[in-house]
C-alpha cells in the first residue's frame, strides 16, 4: 500500500510539473517576440485548455492540504493578465448614464461580402446588410472590405445611401480599375482628418505594398474621437490546408506530415510579422496620447499572444470590459477562437458589447455601445 501511494504521489506530482512547464510557456508567449523564439507562438493558442487544467489541478493540490499546491499556484497568478482576458463576466448591460445615445461602433471582417460565394449561398451579401440594418451602428470598420464601381458589388454607394457618407478606404489590391480590396471606416458622423498607417513591408502577390491600418477623426458630442482599424497577418490557411491537417490527425500519413511543413512555415512568417505590425501599431496609437481612441481590428491572433499584448498595451478590450462570454468571433473549424476586437481609451467607456452570430462570413462581427466615462 504505501508503495502504491508513493508511486501516485509521485505521478500526480509530474503531471503537475509538465502542465506546469506548458502551462508557462503558454503564458509567456504574449512576452517574446516572435521573430525571437517564434515556436512560443504556438503556445499562445492553446492558453485557455492549459490555465483551465492548472487551475483544476490546483483545487486537487488544496483538497489534498499538500504543499505542493504552490506550484500550480504560482503558474496561476503568474497567468492571471491573460486569464483575465479570456472571459467577460457582464452578462447584464450597464445604463446609460451620460448620453442620450451611446455611440455604436462595429468591427467586421465580411470576407469581401463573400463575393466569391465561398458559402454557395447566393443570399451571403443580402445577409451581411441586414445585420448591418438591424445593428444600425455609427461607425462601422470593415476587414477584407470589396466594392466594385461598375456592377452590383459598389458597397461603397450601397453605404452611402444607409446613412454612412463619410469613409475612408485603403485599398490593398486594385483590378480592372473599378475592382477595390482592402480594409475601411464607414461613419454617420463628418471626418476631420484621417490617414493610413502600417504600411506592408511585403509585397502581395500583385506586387503591391498596401497599408494595413486606417484611421478617422471624427467629432461625437462636441469631442474628438479617433477610430482605428486594423487588420494583421493573416496565415492565408486554404481549404486544402485544413484537409491535410485532418488527414495527419486521422492517419497519421507520413507524406502528409511532409507537407504540412508548408503550413508551418505560413504560421512561422504570420507570427512574425504580426509582431512586426503590433509593434508599429502600438507605436501609432501613442503618437496622439491625448486623443480618445476606438480600435477595431482582426488580428488574426488571440488574447494570449505577443501581437494582442503589445499591439494594444495602453488600451482596455471592451469585450472584457462589458461582454459576456468567451466572445468567439472565428467562425471556422479551430473552435473559441476570439480574434477580432474592439479596443478603448478613457474617457470612454463602454456599456456593451456583443458578438453578433451571422454565419455567413468566417468571422462575426462584433459591437460595442460607448460613453463618456463619468467624472469622479
Amino acid at each position: 500500500m504505501g508503495i502504491f501511494k508513493i508511486a501516485i504521489s509521485f505521478f500526480s506530482r509530474t503531471i503537475t510539473i509538465i502542465i506546469a512547464i506548458i502551462t508557462t510557456c503558454c503564458i509567456m508567449a504574449a512576452y517574446i517576440n516572435p521573430n525571437l523564439f517564434w515556436p512560443i507562438s504556438m503556445f499562445g493558442l492553446i492558453f485557455p485548455f492549459f490555465i483551465i487544467l492548472n487551475a483544476l489541478f490546483l483545487l486537487v493540490w488544496i483538497g489534498r492540504k499538500k504543499w505542493f499546491l504552490v506550484v500550480p499556484l504560482i503558474i496561476f497568478l503568474f497567468g492571471l493578465p491573460q486569464t483575465k482576458n479570456l472571459f467577460g463576466f457582464h452578462l447584464f448591460p450597464a445604463s446609460k448614464t451620460t448620453l442620450e445615445k451611446p455611440l455604436k461602433v462595429m468591427s467586421y471582417n465580411v470576407r469581401n461580402f463573400d463575393l466569391y460565394n465561398w458559402d454557395q449561398n447566393t443570399k451571403s451579401k443580402e445577409k451581411i446588410y441586414q445585420t448591418l440594418k438591424t445593428e444600425n451602428p455609427d461607425i462601422i470598420c470593415f476587414q477584407e472590405f470589396y466594392s466594385d464601381q461598375s456592377k452590383n458589388f459598389n458597397n461603397i454607394q450601397q453605404l452611402k445611401k444607409m446613412g454612412y457618407k463619410y469613409y475612408k478606404f485603403s485599398v490593398e489590391l486594385r483590378l480592372r480599375k473599378t475592382e477595390e480590396w482592402g480594409i475601411a471606416i464607414f461613419s454617420k458622423f463628418p471626418i476631420q482628418q484621417d490617414g493610413f498607417f502600417l504600411k506592408s513591408k511585403f509585397p502581395t502577390v500583385y506586387d503591391f505594398y498596401p497599408y494595413r491600418g486606417v484611421y478617422a477623426d471624427i467629432l461625437y458630442q462636441s469631442k474628438k474621437i479617433r477610430i482605428v482599424t486594423t487588420h494583421l497577418q493573416s496565415v492565408y490557411l486554404q481549404t486544402d490546408d485544413y484537409e491535410l491537417i485532418n488527414n495527419v490527425k486521422k492517419e497519421k500519413d507520413m507524406n502528409s506530415l511532409k507537407k504540412a511543413s508548408g503550413i508551418v512555415f505560413k504560421l512561422k512568417k504570420a507570427f512574425q510579422r504580426r509582431a512586426n505590425q503590433a509593434i508599429e501599431l502600438n507605436e501609432f496609437l501613442n503618437s496622439n496620447p491625448e486623443l480618445p481612441v476606438i480600435l477595431c481590428g482582426d488580428f488574426n491572433d488571440t488574447p494570449s499572444s505577443f501581437s494582442y499584448y503589445v499591439g494594444t498595451k495602453g488600451l482596455k478590450d471592451a469585450f472584457i470590459s462589458s461582454g459576456f462570454g468567451i466572445g468567439k468571433t472565428y467562425n471556422g473549424p479551430i473552435p473559441a477562437l476570439r480574434i477580432d476586437f474592439i479596443l478603448y481609451k478613457a474617457p470612454l467607456s463602454p456599456l456593451r458589447t456583443r458578438v453578433i452570430k451571422n454565419p455567413v462570413s468566417d468571422h462575426f462581427p462584433v459591437v460595442s455601445e460607448f460613453e463618456w466615462k463619468k467624472e469622479d
